[in-house]
């Protein structure tokens, strides 16, 4: 698909999501108030201004939700079941987040049944849409109609294979192989079916001779220089092109086409691609560690007196630590150690419990008895709300590091350094007590940054709230 079909079905979609929602509201809304499950009248329990209120929110929030998740569209076309877990989780998040909105920020006079009713409308009303969209296509296509004309130009017949295997086995891609142009065994007649229209040089003819709209390159790092001017004759043509890429055969990073004043760039980046959806937990950091400083104040001064009457030293334990790609920044802490527990530490390096260059001791001397309890409460980790509200650190994403710790990770281990630090993470709510090797905590962190989504960290949040009131610690 061209990029000016992509924006096209983009629009598209996010005008037919419009609509899902809208109508999805009403039909919760009549579900509400007018089956009449509580003998009452919309008067008698909505004011017109928050439901008015309530409307922008829960459209919003769905909106913005849906294009964090980049279902708008894919030029790979997902399974249907693929699509439908999104869908779920999505329209469950936007349920979740509305719910906090509405009862902790705004305090809107609502109904949970309106809202919960309004979800599952929208999940069910987007399920039948994706359903029509693939049925429209697959009846097009079935007739001949819609589809793209494709040449494959390849060097392996078990890529070829594998590219033609594909395109059989999903009719909504839309292709249709009209032969192969090999790079390597000339005077084949066919590969996995496909007729081979000839070598590299026969390429220029077959694009004049048929009628072509797509051309795939499955060629390997060695073929490059081969392929390039025939990539050349291909875009003066205006076809579409696909390449596979193939220079590196083993990178983690994304790939992406960027240009700077016309100069094209491959652009490798790891970690999160989603910047409307990165933008929206930056945002939810801010307002969530906001609202908790507050509400935790009461909290803020018990800690504060208890750690003033049971040992001599500051409230707050400040330590610099390792941030967003090696950024410095002050790291605050409720003290739970003796105030010299710096100096001391050397002198314990021994009895080093992790292996690695992290510290860590389960009975630490240094530990005084109302850090203890500080510590398996998680309580000292509350001054890090600030630390979250003022940019440096995040509700979720991997615990940040000390410098002189950084300093003795391997190359691989400081990617766990490409994402905000957080306050909690996998390695807090699933294996902090069973890990002694600090490769494996570095793994998990980075199975958080490749798989992170913004319903990831609501199942990360989620996990927290048990391990701090059964007082595990964090």
């Amino acid at each position: 698909m061209t990029r000016r079909g992509i924006r096209i079905v983009r629009v598209i979609n996010k005008a037919a999501d419009f609509c899902v929602f809208f109508g999805s509201f009403i039909l919760g809304y009549l579900t509400r108030f007018y089956l009449d499950l509580y003998n009452s009248p919309i008067a008698l329990k909505f004011d017109l201004h928050d439901l008015q209120l309530l409307f922008i929110l829960y459209m919003t929030t769905n909106l913005i939700v849906m294009s964090s998740s980049r279902i708008y569209p894919a030029k790979r076309l997902r399974s249907f079941s693929e699509v439908a877990w999104i869908y779920f989780k999505n329209v469950a998040l936007s349920l979740i987040l509305l719910i906090s909105a509405v009862y902790v920020i705004f305090f809107i006079k609502t109904s949970r049944l309106l809202l919960l009713s309004a979800s599952c409308y929208a999940f069910f009303f987007l399920l039948v849409k994706e359903w029509l969209v693939r049925r429209a296509l697959l009846r097009f296509r079935k007739k001949g109609k819609n589809l793209r004309n494709v040449i494959i130009v390849g060097g392996r017949d078990q890529a070829i294979e594998k590219m033609a295997e594909e395109v059989e086995r999903n009719h909504l891609l839309g292709l249709q192989i009209k032969g192969v142009i090999t790079l390597s065994k000339p005077g084949l007649s066919a590969i996995a079916g496909i007729p081979v229209i000839g070598p590299l040089a026969d390429l220029e003819a077959a694009l004049d001779r048929e009628v072509v709209d797509c051309v795939i390159f499955l060629t390997g790092y060695e073929q490059n220089e081969q392929v390039k001017d025939a990539i050349i004759q291909c875009d003066q043509r205006g076809l579409e092109i696909w390449v596979q890429f193939d220079f590196f055969k083993k990178t983690i990073s994304a790939v992406d086409i960027e240009r700077l004043e016309g100069m094209p760039f491959l652009n490798f980046h790891s970690g999160p691609e989603n910047a409307a959806a990165i933008v929206f937990k930056y945002a939810a950091d801010r307002i969530a560690s906001l609202i908790l400083l507050i509400l935790l104040s009461p909290v803020f001064l018990f800690v504060t007196l208890g750690i003033k009457l049971t040992s001599p030293g500051p409230v707050i334990f400040k330590q610099h630590r390792v941030g967003l790609n090696g950024r410095r920044f002050v790291f605050l802490k409720f003290r739970s150690m003796v105030n010299n527990a710096e100096q001391l530490r050397h002198a314990l390096h021994k009895k080093n419990e992790m292996k690695g260059p992290v510290f860590k001791m389960k009975d630490d001397p240094r530990i005084t008895p109302f850090g203890k309890f500080l510590r398996k409460t998680s309580l000292d980790e509350l001054p890090q709300l600030w630390n979250v509200f003022i940019g440096d650190m995040s509700l979720v994403g991997p615990r940040p590091p000390i410098p002189s710790e950084v300093q003795h990770y391997t190359g691989w281990q400081r990617r766990r350094l490409s994402m905000r630090p957080g306050i909690t993470c996998i390695w807090q709510v699933e294996g902090r007590n069973k890990i002694q090797d600090f490769s494996d905590w570095a793994r998990l962190d980075l199975e958080y940054i490749d798989n992170w989504s913004l319903w990831l960290d609501l199942k990360l949040l989620l996990k927290t709230i048990p391990a701090v009131l059964k007082a595990t610690g964090l």
